[in-house]
């Protein structure tokens, strides 16, 4: 099965992600730290959207008879829904923090 290289680099980031999510889960629970609970948090965002990234590149390269050079523009409503995971990490992380550090 032929994967394209954009492909590839999703599976890759995906994968890389999820083993980061496992690890600094383990460092927060066992150390009680905020920060690589956020961090934790973080990574799982990464997982999130690089999962949504990855059906967008599968979504764009379909050929259908209406757009038959592809759904390329799927690509961009994609960057969009990730930037808003992006800011709702964001904000999450930033409820858990105590009111000391701002």
């Amino acid at each position: 099965m032929y994967m394209e290289a954009s492909e590839k680099t999703a599976w890759l980031s995906i994968l890389t992600n999820v083993l980061l999510v496992g690890i600094k889960t383990g460092v927060a629970f066992l150390s009680g730290s905020l920060a690589v609970t956020a961090d934790a948090i973080h990574s799982l965002s990464d997982v999130i959207s690089s999962v949504i990234t990855l059906i967008g590149i599968k979504i764009s390269g379909r050929h259908v008879r209406g757009f038959p050079y592809g759904l390329y523009k799927v690509e961009n409503l994609v960057a969009m829904v990730t930037s808003v995971l992006i800011l709702v990490a964001g904000y999450e992380i930033s409820k858990t923090l105590p009111m000391s550090v701002y």
